[in-house]
């Protein structure tokens, strides 16, 4: 295990000689769920903290003892939630993996949130922050100082959590110097997410969304949070983001939801007359804008309208250099797949989990596409994936999308039935796929 980590570390080296940023000041990095560097993806599972290469895919847990069991604190790729991972160069040009983690005390049903920095040079993983009671998702990291929103509640007579709202805190790399910037609740000054943070690195002005039930509001605060001045109201919880001194947002422009009725496939001779199911079809149309940040008052710029909202998640909105990558939730009846694996199946009636289990239709949450937009010009592209229905973008390298998402191909489907046997996750199985977009 260790020989192949070093190796994986070879080749993050010379994937990154080029790179001229300092190991003391970053750039504006922020926390995904699954973080591509150079030509190495980082991301956790069930299994824990783990690398691959894009190259070949092959997996390497981030432990360099080969005796450990990964079973306790004690290894460093070891935790029980998924995390938010961020990874930036270190002083030997080596990554620094920055990730949070959730722990469960299962003997005392105890759950703690940490933040923890592993120096992939040595192996030697140190807690930034540590066990603390409160939920710790989404972190930016920008100069030298690491920006997360913290889950906030008070505890009533009775010892039942109420929750208050989510507030922003930074601390430096090396965890001195916790200080809480805002003060928030669920009714207002609720922290959603940190949009972008620019200027010098000691006196930085952040960017970040509120979600009240006013709505989305977007404001930009000094590193002190001393006053914070309203930049936007209405705005979309996705396509915000700050490049090259402009900042991208996204808008909702009109509401297009409707139901979609499906009713029971004839082939199923189990199912009641009226075993019909209703889907929401459409969504929430958005507008994207561009708006200059070095002229106060200027107008936003309309680049595209009429983009069906993407589902939550920064990954179904991702940019790389003057390219959008949208994932629209448009959700796609596959009819002839479904009726398909019923005439395959006998009808799918399986005494499972205490009940039967009946797969009626299979949906396509972004109708087996996704959208490629560019920035400057506004010009629209459909990529269209049969067969395959994205979920989120992961990263590009060398002219390949790498993205996740669920096959929605018949004879994969098949294939999966007849390997795994009837069960819901036959039908609904995800998948790592490079698309070639140039």
């Amino acid at each position: 295990m260790k020989k192949q980590l070093l190796i994986l570390i070879a080749l993050l080296f010379l994937a990154l000689l080029t790179s001229c940023s300092s190991p003391e000041q970053y750039p504006f990095v922020n926390a995904e769920s699954e973080f591509m560097f150079g030509d190495i993806l980082f991301y956790t599972n069930s299994e824990g903290l783990l690398a691959s290469s894009t190259a070949d895919g092959e997996e390497h847990l981030l432990c360099y003892d080969p005796l450990c069991t990964h079973s306790s604190l004690d290894c460093p790729a070891y935790h029980t939630d998924r995390s938010q991972l961020a990874v930036v160069m270190g002083e030997k040009g080596t990554p620094i993996v920055f990730y949070t983690a959730g722990n469960r005390d299962f003997d005392h049903d105890i759950r703690t949130y940490s933040i923890y920095r592993l120096d992939m040079a040595s192996g030697e993983r140190t807690a930034v922050l540590s066990d603390q009671p409160e939920i710790i998702s989404d972190f930016s990291i920008y100069g030298n100082c690491i920006y997360f929103k913290m889950q906030c509640t008070q505890y009533n007579e009775d010892g039942h959590a109420i929750y208050i709202g989510n507030n922003l805190f930074s601390m430096e790399l090396d965890g001195k110097n916790l200080r809480q910037l805002t003060e928030g609740t669920a009714e207002e000054d609720n922290v959603f997410d940190i949009v972008g943070i620019t200027g010098e690195y000691d006196s930085p002005r952040i960017y970040w969304m509120e979600s009240s039930v006013l709505g989305n509001s977007l404001y930009v605060s000094p590193a002190d949070f001393s006053e914070k001045k309203k930049l936007l109201d209405g705005i979309s919880f996705l396509g915000n983001f700050i490049r090259d001194g402009y900042l991208y947002y996204s808008a909702k422009t009109e509401e297009t939801t409707e139901a979609l009725i499906v009713p029971a496939h004839p082939e199923d001779k189990t199912a009641s007359p009226d075993k019909s199911k209703t889907i929401r079809r459409g969504g929430n149309k958005i507008a994207c804008y561009r708006l200059d940040l070095a002229k106060e008052n200027s107008p936003p710029k309309l680049i595209y309208s009429g983009i069906a909202e993407p589902l939550s998640g920064r990954n179904t909105f991702f940019i790389h250099e003057n390219q959008a990558y949208i994932i629209p939730y448009e959700p796609l009846f596959l009819e002839s797949i479904a009726a398909a694996m019923n005439g395959q199946t006998g009808n799918l009636a399986e005494d499972l989990r205490g009940g039967s289990l009946q797969i009626d239709y299979i949906a396509a949450n972004s109708g087996e596409k996704l959208l490629e937009l560019d920035l400057e010009s506004g010009d629209m592209r459909i990529i269209e994936t049969p067969g395959y229905d994205p979920q989120s973008v992961i990263g590009i390298r060398n002219g390949v999308l790498f993205v996740n998402g669920m096959v929605t191909d018949c004879e994969r489907i098949r294939e999966n039935l007849a390997q795994n046997g009837v069960s819901s996750s036959s039908f609904s199985f995800a998948e790592e796929r490079q698309i070639d977009i140039e």
